[in-house]
């Protein structure tokens, strides 16, 4: 099995056990309908997203965004 096949089998598997734990899970937390839940439940996702972003940035050689596209030895170099 190649890496890209085995890459979108774990991520299909993660989804459906995602799926799964909302549709059967979820309905037995008995959360409160309140504006502040709802509002935690609309901005909480696009929170999570940046600071994986930002920490991912963080990691991330800042010298390829201000030259061309970087070599491949620069790449090794950084991976190693």
């Amino acid at each position: 099995m190649t890496d890209k096949t085995w890459l979108i089998l774990k991520l299909f598997l993660l989804s459906a056990a995602i799926s799964a734990a909302i549709k059967y899970l979820a309905p037995r937390l008995h959360i409160p309908v309140t504006s502040t839940n709802a509002l935690i439940a609309i901005t909480l996702p696009s929170l999570v997203m940046a600071i994986l972003l930002l920490w991912r940035g963080q990691q991330r050689p800042w010298r390829y965004l201000h030259s061309s596209t970087p070599s491949e030895k620069d790449i090794e170099k950084d991976i190693n």
